[in-house]
């Protein structure tokens, strides 16, 4: 009889692995799809971006302008260039990855990652920026990073549908131990409607969404991204209270400059949703 259910349990774990591999099979070529769809409508959203970047181009030549009317105009254009940029990386999904990394300064990038996400954010959600001082360097691809703030503004926006708040800080996180610069982490908070610990658990599995027309990959993208920088990410949620979603990245050193040794950072302060 111990031999008869050996071998009954033996088949029903073969039976399971089939099964997760059929499913993962099956998640592999909808992702696929998806991403020769994506491919397709960015090249088309890409194409008007330009013709939209080139008048305002014109609009600069023609002149005649007053000041405020001139910084409008190139808060338009910062922000074309962004989503042209964007566009385009959208355009390498499902193609074999060969991006480019460098040095750079994560504060500075988000600084003029701003106009981008009020943009996107509409006139019901409010971008605030509390960056940390001294540098925060990190080995990354820019449009990498872009993907992973737009992500989490588009899940943020659709979690204040009557408008909100969405709070980006930078705290420099973890010790650094002889010439290593340690880690920064960075903090994405909404006041939208949050999560039951139910969804949460699941909100960063692929295809996993609480809306209808919902894809699901938003946050499994951000997942898969920053693991590809090297970091980690986690996520606190309250209901009618809002999202939290903390990354760790890995710090990089200035090209040029040397840290002492020894030096430390503050150590990790975990944030109270609640307050």
């Amino acid at each position: 009889d111990q031999r008869i259910l050996e071998i009954i349990a033996n088949q029903i774990a073969i039976a399971v692995e089939n099964s997760q591999l059929l499913q993962r099979a099956a998640a592999a070529q909808r992702l696929q799809m998806l991403a020769d769809l994506t491919g397709d409508v960015a090249h088309d959203i890409g194409n008007m971006l330009v013709a939209m970047s080139l008048r305002c181009d014109l609009l600069r030549l023609r002149g005649a302008l007053a000041e405020p009317e001139k910084e409008e105009l190139n808060a338009i254009g910062t922000v074309l260039d962004k989503t042209i940029t964007l566009s385009r990386s959208l355009l390498q999904i499902g193609l074999p990855q060969q991006t480019t990394a460098e040095i750079m300064c994560l504060n500075s990038h988000l600084r003029n990652t701003v106009p981008l996400l009020e943009a996107l954010g509409g006139k019901r959600v409010t971008v605030s920026v509390d960056l940390c001082d001294g540098e925060t360097h990190i080995d990354a691809n820019a449009g990498h990073v872009d993907q992973i703030l737009i992500n989490l503004l588009v899940n943020a926006r659709e979690a204040m549908s009557d408008g909100g708040t969405l709070h980006i800080r930078t705290v420099k996180d973890a010790a650094a131990f002889g010439d290593s610069p340690g880690r920064i982490r960075l903090d994405v908070q909404d006041s939208g409607r949050g999560m039951t610990p139910e969804t949460l658990g699941s909100a960063m599995e692929p295809h996993f969404s609480t809306r209808d027309n919902g894809s699901g990959l938003g946050l499994a993208t951000v997942s898969r991204l920053v693991e590809e920088l090297g970091g980690e990410i986690s996520m606190k949620s309250e209901v009618a209270v809002g999202t939290l979603v903390q990354i760790l990245l890995p710090l990089q050193q200035e090209p040029g400059n040397s840290m002492s040794a020894g030096g430390k950072f503050p150590e990790n302060k975990n944030i109270d949703l609640s307050a």
